[in-house]
């Protein structure tokens, strides 16, 4: 069956020879990248490496090298604060080699579904279509699956993939108005836009992770390409904009104008843009602000952005278009973060930090965006210093621009950057003749605009193609979440009655990720000086360093959902295992009957199931599950405080009914105790918790962080025992997964 919250991959290796390096920083030889997995999370389907003809695991190791093993560990929302400890086996032929302990420690806070930080990375969709399947000649059926699986592998990564509105929507001169109604097109991938815009899906993404979640940007796509003057008609575009409207999509959409328009270079040292310059700027920015111009003069609402800096805009509007009012036509600025605050050297007015700049023109409206490029590494040179997420690069270059983005938040008057734009995922797919897992190197930089892989049958094994993640696109989440730490931490300072921001930057900034600068001796946390060493939890500096910090801020929040001890985790089952009529060892199965089927459990007959798991936890007990229903007249739900068949506390969900719902069972007799009305969806997990503490019982359900069900009953004080209960009309209508028990 198909992993669940763990994933195990094995590490792709890409040679990287002197002749093409990155940047100064960057070394040869074999580095890790692409990460194939043993089971793919989509289909289910046993994957092997590429020039390899058999399954990736088990695998062999030649002599002197070396291959390395990458683990995901997916943590459900609501899991149980404490120390979960295991054992990686490892073995060679039928000999246990080695054994490694495994430690993982779970805080008491979750991360959202949807990240804080908004990002725009385009997938691109012939350049995908080109590395799948050698041409961008494809079915629409070939289109759709390939844009639903990549967006979804982003959406995994916490990234949101602007080039998800395919294929254009039509114009009906029959209606008057956009025909929005999809083909009827299934393949194995059938999610489109629609749900990917609009979220709330429990199970939108494999196995359920991020419950909830959704693309935070997407690129309104009219069919007339980027940086062109072509334009539908007002009335196409009015019907686009109230359909955007009317699906509550309005905040996330928004109109790619026209990619780096130039800025003239006068000498090494100059940028300007004025009216008796004669280079490709007689076109450009003419060009540009006739088609910024029919946007606004029409009332069409969507915001229009551009991918350059407020210097360039005033300028070129100003003193060579003869239109001073240039924010009447922008409302969104995409800047270069080496153009956001430069270094000394580079040409004015680039040589300073212009953040502040933006502070006058990001009104009610407007917003200010940022990304990376080869100016990171070179472009055709070799630049040193920023980050960059590059193959031949350390890890910490992938994670610390997110870093950045925080910063350029702090001590300014406006939000910003609020989105981090990157142009290509795949540029590699698209090159005539390469192949992308044997090279990169494009733009003097190895993975600049790619950070996938094409996983198709051929290079990979199976029956289905597949994105295959980068580690650098798994360090890209990393970074993503390190600003959600920040985040949160500020918000709660704010709610102490503290300047957030200014307590993370005195507190974690400063002294963990800036660095002096060797050019004027000081400390500042900028594109050029940065902590490149990640270090460790325990290390005087470093990224690392600063997250754990972050994390003890927000593990002091008191909460509604109780934490666990570091040692109390008392039993857990993912029921990650072959299909089998029994449950295992582990568990006592009075009431039958279970089995396991596709790594979770289900009913196999009628009437009352109950499962009991063999460990002792107490009388105390935080006892949670994940279920789900597939038809009415079934119901399925947690015991907590079980001494024998006839006496616990069962808390049990019932789509049917509409509600969740606590009992007690005493001397064999059940009694409602309380109810909570929810509405829920059949074929749909939804998380499960009871909280047992002397006569206190609590209920939590789902992603809820509030309380579901508070009850007070002394009836059962005794019973160290939790377990599983359904109630079923019919085999196979109850589902379970994720099972937990410890001590609160």
């Amino acid at each position: 069956g198909r992993p669940k919250n763990i994933v195990i991959y094995r590490e792709h290796y890409i040679s990287i020879v002197s002749t093409k390096l990155s940047s100064s920083e960057a070394k040869p030889g074999l580095w890790p990248d692409g990460l194939v997995p043993k089971v793919d999370e989509y289909f289910g389907e046993v994957r092997r490496m590429p020039g390899e003809t058999v399954a990736a695991f088990p695998f062999n190791v030649a002599s002197g090298r070396k291959q390395g093993v990458w683990v995901d560990v997916y943590v459900p929302q609501g899991t149980p604060a404490g120390l979960y400890k295991g054992t990686a086996q490892v073995t060679i032929g039928s000999t246990v080699a080695t054994k490694i302990p495994v430690q993982l420690t779970v805080r008491n806070f979750d991360l959202p579904s949807v990240p804080t930080l908004k990002t725009a990375y385009s997938v691109g969709l012939g350049e995908t279509a080109y590395g799948h399947y050698g041409t961008q000649a494809i079915t629409d059926a070939k289109y759709w699956e390939i844009i639903c699986l990549y967006t979804k592998e982003m959406l995994l990564h916490k990234i949101s993939n602007e080039n998800s509105i395919w294929p254009t929507p039509p114009w009906n001169s029959n209606t008057g108005s956009i025909t929005w109604t999809l083909p009827a097109i299934s393949t194995s991938c059938n999610q489109r836009y629609p749900q990917f815009l609009t979220g709330g899906d429990p199970n939108l993404l494999p196995n359920g992770k991020l419950p909830g979640t959704k693309l935070t940007r997407a690129r309104m796509r009219d069919g007339t390409g980027l940086s062109s003057t072509d334009v539908r008609s007002v009335a196409y575009y009015r019907s686009y904009t109230q359909h955007i409207a009317d699906m509550g999509w309005k905040s996330q959409l928004f109109y790619y104008l026209w990619d780096e328009p130039p800025y003239p270079s006068l000498s090494n040292t100059v940028r300007s843009c004025s009216r008796n310059y004669v280079g490709v700027t007689n076109h450009v920015w003419p060009d540009l602000y006739q088609k910024a111009k029919y946007f606004s003069d029409n009332a069409i609402d969507i915001p229009i952005m551009l991918t350059t800096t407020r210097q360039a805009t005033e300028e070129c509007f100003t003193n060579y278009l003869g239109v001073p009012n240039y924010t009447k036509y922008i409302d969104i600025w995409t800047v270069p973060n080496r153009l956001m605050h430069g270094r000394p050297k580079d040409p004015w007015p680039f040589n300073t930090n212009l953040r502040k700049s933006y502070d006058s023109i990001i009104a009610a409206g407007k917003q200010l965006w940022w990304y990376q490029g080869c100016g990171n590494h070179g472009c055709g040179g070799s630049e040193v210093g920023p980050p960059t997420p590059m193959v031949d690069l350390p890890a910490v270059y992938s994670r610390a621009f997110q870093w950045l983005t925080y910063n350029y938040q702090v001590d300014y008057a406006v939000p910003g950057p609020t989105t981090e734009l990157y142009y290509e995922a795949v540029y590699a797919y698209n090159i005539p003749g390469n192949d992308p897992w044997k090279n990169l190197w494009y733009f003097t930089g190895n993975g600049d605009g790619t950070l996938l892989y094409p996983g198709r049958p051929d290079k990979i094994g199976g029956t289905h193609h597949i994105p295959i993640a980068s580690i650098r696109l798994k360090l890209i989440r990393e970074g993503i979440e390190d600003f959600e730490y920040l985040s949160l931490v500020a918000a709660k300072k704010d709610q102490a009655g503290l300047d957030g921001q200014a307590w993370v930057k005195a507190n974690i900034l400063d002294p963990y990720v800036a660095i002096v600068d060797p050019a004027d001796g000081v400390r500042k946390l900028t594109p050029f000086a940065w902590n490149k060493s990640a270090g460790s939890t325990t290390s005087s500096t470093g990224i690392l360093r600063a997250r754990e910090e972050l994390a003890k801020v927000l593990s002091s929040t008191s909460s509604s959902s109780p934490p666990v001890s570091a040692t109390s985790i008392s039993a857990s089952d993912s029921f990650d295992r072959a299909n089998s009529s029994s449950l295992g060892e582990n568990w006592n199965v009075y009431t039958p009957a279970y089995q396991i089927y596709n790594n979770q459990v289900r009913n196999t007959d009628t009437a009352s199931q109950e499962a009991q798991r063999l460990s002792i936890i107490g009388a105390n007990q935080d006892v949670a599950a994940s279920c789900k229903v597939a038809a009415s007249g079934n119901s399925c739900g947690v015991i907590a405080r079980w001494s024998n068949a006839n006496n616990f506390y069962y808390v049990r969900l019932d789509p049917g009914l509409g509600n969740i719902a606590l009992f007690k069972k005493v001397n064999g007799v059940y009694t409602q105790i309380a109810t909570a009305a929810r509405a829920m969806a059949y074929n749909t997990y939804y998380r499960l918790r009871l909280v047992v503490k002397g006569s206190s019982l609590t209920v939590y359900f789902a992603n809820e962080s509030t309380i579901a069900i508070a009850a007070t009953d002394v009836a059962l004080s005794a019973g160290n025992y939790a377990g599983l209960r359904s109630y079923t009309s019919a085999a196979f209508t109850t589902y379970f997964d994720n099972f937990k028990a410890a001590t609160p």
